[in-house]
């Protein structure tokens, strides 16, 4: 009822990627799923037809675990033809899982959003400062390259800068 299923939107992302990696110029492609957003998941038909192996019992549950094993082949198919070689790829999520079943559960936990990001020449290191989703847009600009005055970028800062971000400055409330 509400999108795509998320085996379309990966289909759809593996075939417009490797068009995409045919031409010589350089692109952005971005892509977002549904399967694990609330309030109750929208695991993807065939996602529960036994092909991929779930633990979970939950929709919200074999959405999240669906939309991850899809993820992972995605980046796999891709790797394995070589079309990950000169590609820096970002993972991230959009928001806190809020307004579901698990909410509950998780927010009795430290929560963090998700941002990972691979590619060649990229060094692997862990950033732990407090930061909103509105730093990841000039980590972003910095990762390809660009220089920002102060590592700003909008409303956000640079997860590479030693400039403070907004919610350093000024709290969480």
């Amino acid at each position: 009822d509400w999108g795509l299923s998320d085996v379309a939107v990966f289909k759809h992302a593996e075939q417009r990627i490797r068009t995409l990696s045919s031409s010589p110029r350089p692109f952005l492609f971005t892509m977002s799923s549904i399967g694990g957003h609330g309030p109750s998941g929208f695991p993807s038909p065939a996602c529960l037809d036994g092909t991929i192996a779930l633990k979970s019992t939950t929709a919200i549950g074999m959405g999240m675990e669906c939309a991850n094993v899809l993820a992972r082949n995605l980046l796999n198919a891709l790797d394995e033809d070589g079309l990950l070689d000169d590609t820096i790829v970002i993972v991230q999520s959009d928001h806190l899982l809020m307004g579901s079943e698990f909410a509950t559960e998780l927010n009795k936990l430290e929560r963090r959003n998700l941002f990972m990001v691979f590619g060649p020449n990229i060094a692997p290191v862990h950033i732990a400062r407090k930061a909103s989703m509105m730093d990841v847009y000039p980590t972003i600009l910095e990762i390809l390259g660009y220089r920002l005055p102060e590592g700003r970028a909008a409303l956000g800062v640079s997860l590479y800068s030693d400039t403070e971000n907004m919610l350093e400055r000024l709290g969480k409330d």
